[in-house]
């Protein structure tokens, strides 16, 4: 019997939070963008940039986000990985 894959469903219906990207990523760095672990990894700091408040917003390299979405990524990304 073949297995039914579940996937994205779609938003819900409730209100949700924006994410502001600047428009200049979609003409100028997106076209450069040739791997999606890149360009994911680009869209979550855009988020967690549109989470802060203030003037100065910021990722640091050592922030509990590297630790959780960078190591994944750099781990399969590893050439004796097997997943390039």
């Amino acid at each position: 019997m073949p297995r039914k894959l579940t996937g994205f469903v779609g938003f819900p219906d409730t209100k949700m939070k924006p994410v502001i990207i600047p428009d200049l990523f979609f003409t100028d760095l997106l076209p450069q963008i040739d791997d999606l672990v890149e360009l994911k990894l680009t869209l979550h700091c855009f988020w967690l940039l549109n989470s802060q408040e203030g003037d100065l917003r910021y990722v640091r390299g050592d922030d509990k986000f590297c630790f959780v979405v960078c190591n994944p990524i750099c781990a399969a990304n590893k050439p004796d990985s097997g997943v390039l």
